[in-house]
This record gives C-alpha cells, sequence and structure tokens, in this order.
C-alpha cells in the first residue's frame, strides 16, 4: 500500500481489528520456505530459536502500528533475558556468514575473540566493519493521520552537533576546586596517566578538552606534562589552533 492510499480509505490501516482487502491490496510474495526434516536437537533448534520483527535486512522499515512498534522492543528484550545478550551468536540465530562485530564477552558468547578493543574505530588495534550499502538506505514511511498526511523518516547526521559548547559551560559552572579534581581524575592512573596509554590518544584528549575549553585544555596539557611541540605548535596558540593542528595530525597518521 502507498502512504498515499491510506488516507483515501474509510478505516484506519494501522486498526489490528480491520483486514486490508485483498482485493485492492494483492498479498505479495516475499519468499519461500520449504520444511523437509525434523530438528535433530529439539533444545538446540527449537527452544533457543530467537524471532524479533526487529530483525530485517536493510531497506525494511516500521511504520507506526502502535502493536508493532511494542514488539520491535519487547521481543529481543524477552530473548535477551531468556538466552543472554549473546543469543544472535548461537548456532541455530547465527548468520551463515560470519561478520566481523566488536561484541566481546558476555554470557552465553559462541565468539573466540582475542585483544582488548571492542569498539569501532580504533587506531590501537585495527578493527573490520561492515559498511551500509548506500542502495539499500531509504527512507522510512511513516502512517500518519488525515491531518498530517504519510510522513517520511531519513536518517541522516545531525546537522547542528556542536559538541564542545556545553561540555565548556559545564566545566565553567564549576568552582575552581572541582574544575583541579576533575582534570586530576582524567590526569590520574586511572584514565590518561595509565602507561598503557599511548601519547597520541594524551594528544587526542587534550584537543577535545581545548576545545572545551581553553582552561580545561592548558590544565590538562599540564597534568600529562605534555610539551605540544612540532606541527602541534606550542602551548602559547590559542584553543582553536590547538585543536585543528592536533586533529589534522592524528587524522593524517590514521589515513597513512
Amino acid at each position: 500500500m502507498d502512504p498515499q492510499e491510506a488516507l483515501s480509505l474509510d478505516f484506519d490501516v494501522l486498526d489490528v481489528t480491520k483486514l486490508w482487502p485483498e482485493d485492492q491490496f494483492p498479498l505479495t510474495p516475499v519468499g519461500h520456505m520449504t520444511l523437509d526434516r525434523n530438528v535433530d536437537n529439539f533444545f538446540a533448534e527449537v527452544e533457543q530459536l530467537a524471532f524479533s520483527p526487529a530483525l530485517v535486512v536493510p531497506g525494511i522499515g516500521f511504520t507506526n502500528d502502535r502493536m508493532l512498534q511494542s514488539r520491535l522492543f519487547s521481543y529481543s528484550d524477552t530473548t535477551r533475558y531468556r538466552l543472554g545478550a549473546n543469543f544472535l551468536q548461537i548456532p541455530i540465530n547465527a548468520p551463515l556468514k560470519v561478520n566481523p562485530v566488536t561484541t566481546q564477552e558476555g554470557v552465553g558468547t559462541m565468539l573466540k575473540k582475542t585483544g582488548h578493543v571492542n569498539y569501532f574505530p580504533s587506531s590501537v588495534e585495527k578493527t573490520d566493519t561492515v559498511e551500509a550499502d548506500p542502495s539499500t538506505i531509504r527512507p522510512e514511511i511513516i502512517f500518519n493521520d488525515e491531518k498530517e498526511g504519510p510522513a517520511e523518516r531519513v536518517r541522516e547526521h545531525l546537522p547542528k552537533e556542536n559538541p564542545f559548547v556545553q561540555p565548556g559551560d559545564r566545566y565553567r559552572s564549576f568552582d575552581p576546586e572541582r574544575r583541579e579534581r576533575f582534570i586530576q581524575r582524567i590526569a590520574g592512573p586511572k584514565l590518561l596517566g595509565d602507561k598503557k596509554t599511548t601519547k597520541e590518544i594524551k594528544e587526542k584528549w587534550v584537543s577535545y578538552f581545548y576545545q572545551m575549553d581553553e582552561e580545561a585544555g592548558k590544565k590538562l596539557e599540564e597534568a600529562l606534562d605534555m610539551k605540544m611541540t612540532g606541527s602541534v605548535g606550542g602551548a602559547a596558540k590559542n584553543s582553536a589552533e590547538k585543536a585543528a593542528d592536533v586533529i589534522a595530525r592524528v587524522v593524517g597518521t590514521q589515513e597513512e
């Protein structure tokens, strides 16, 4: 059904007590399933099955049908309680082709993952990811009420991310003693002061702090006993120049 057609009908197309007349909206074949044998192990292949309407291939969206919207959440949520967070790794639920994922550990894990990096992207350890095929990313068509009509929701980047203004405002709201404690915690042995923390990571943090607040960036730089030199410039540079230089050098290193 085209969303525009929904407005011309004399019933709510999302009313679960109503049927879409098949003479007007014929069923569309989406696949063929053949059941040719009984399961070998009932528990492994039936009891551990995990179905969820939220698990769809790219290109399929969801309407704002209340029944569907509740099940998009509740099915997977119930399965996590029943089978654990790694239910999609159980053989009967896992894809035939193993895709690189960044999940690690947890109850019922089936992956033999080595290393400590479980996030993407990472400058510490190379991690693989599967990029979405742009041709499969379509707008989600949402049936709306008669007054507003059909609505289209498109996934896109936020036009005004502005990630440093509010953290800077928050930092400046602290009294001097709290600011000092905050900087010392970040620079302490449990975070950036850890011997395993690389110079590159420290430079990233300092660049973020300079963009958040120049005083915070300078204090963190001093607490880490770092001397930004070379392409980054000295401490006398203003915050914008310093942040831009650090980020440019880091990004350039990653691209190489």
